[in-house]
């Protein structure tokens, strides 16, 4: 008889700590969905860029290259630049009466620059020539981008150091972000590691509960609700774990990247000269090492 109640009791109790267990985790998942919603409610007036550069240079002998000269559009040019510029509005606010301000270094030029593809008209892009004050910088106004609207620009510049060029945002009414594409990603991806971190405690946790014997002893429906659970933790550890894996990554490889470039080491040094088919080069004996 005093077994029976013993039994009754610990099973009363291993309900009763179930049931909270359940509780506890649907209020946590809940906090967070109403966490993240509220962000995305909130105002952002945001530019995300991305851009591509490439340079065509001449690489032909010193004496030849005296006797050849490139023109574009009938106006001599050297050391050409291409620059491919992508800019959208990655917030959910209107953007009107912005200002993008492509700067070069003094010793290069600009020679062309235009949209491509050509964007509608509604979005009021264009290109403001009375602000430019030297040749060495291009300006663009954009009338009005909603949400998820994007402008191209293909921008070609001539000189030594044209991949040294920088954007400059301008807004008069301020509190716009101006984000390069790769550092609004790391940013977002960070994002998921501590929810990523949360769900794979909780799938522990879970485990653990399964593992200890206490869901043996319990009615279809606590059962059935630990299921329930235990799909939505997987299903919001899966949607976290890409971003968080890739971001994990990314710090590994700049940690790595970081460690390299404190460590190099020459061997040598290398003298090369390239002339159509025919090519030559020569390695002087001497080597060292350098440490950071």
């Amino acid at each position: 008889m005093a077994a029976s109640i013993a039994s009754e009791l610990l099973t009363d109790h291993q309900s009763e700590f179930t049931a909270a267990l359940i509780g506890a985790v649907a209020t946590l998942l809940a906090s967070y969905l109403a966490f993240r919603l509220q962000s995305a409610r909130e105002p952002r007036k945001r530019l995300v860029w991305n851009a591509k550069t490439q340079g065509a240079g001449i690489d032909i002998d010193s004496d030849i290259r005296q006797r050849i000269q490139l023109l574009y559009r009938g106006s001599p040019v050297d050391e050409l630049t291409l620059i491919e510029f992508h800019v959208e509005n990655a917030g959910n606010q209107v953007i009107r009466d912005h200002q993008i301000r492509f700067e070069f270094p003094p010793t290069a030029a600009l020679v062309d620059a235009h949209c491509s593809p050509e964007p509608d008209r509604e979005l009021g892009v264009e290109r403001r020539t009375s602000l430019e004050q030297s040749r060495s910088e291009v300006i663009y106004g954009l009338g009005q981008l909603e949400s998820g609207q994007g402008v191209t620009f293909k921008i070609l510049a001539s000189g030594q150091g044209g991949e040294r060029w920088r954007p400059i945002s301008y807004s008069p009414e301020g509190g716009v972000q101006f984000i390069e594409g790769s550092v609004i990603r790391t940013a977002n991806d960070s994002e998921h590691v501590v929810p990523f971190c949360f769900s794979a405690f909780l799938l522990m946790a879970l485990a653990g509960l399964g593992a200890s014997g206490l869901v043996r002893n319990l009615s279809v429906m606590p059962k059935i609700a630990i299921g329930v659970i235990a799909l939505i933790v997987v299903g919001f550890a899966l949607r976290h774990l890409a971003p968080a894996v890739r971001f994990v990554r990314d710090v590994m490889l700049k940690w790595y990247e970081t460690r390299s470039a404190n460590e190099i080491t020459v061997q040598g040094s290398v003298s090369a000269l390239s002339v159509g088919d025919h090519s030559s080069a020569t390695q002087m004996g001497e080597s060292g090492s350098r440490g950071g």
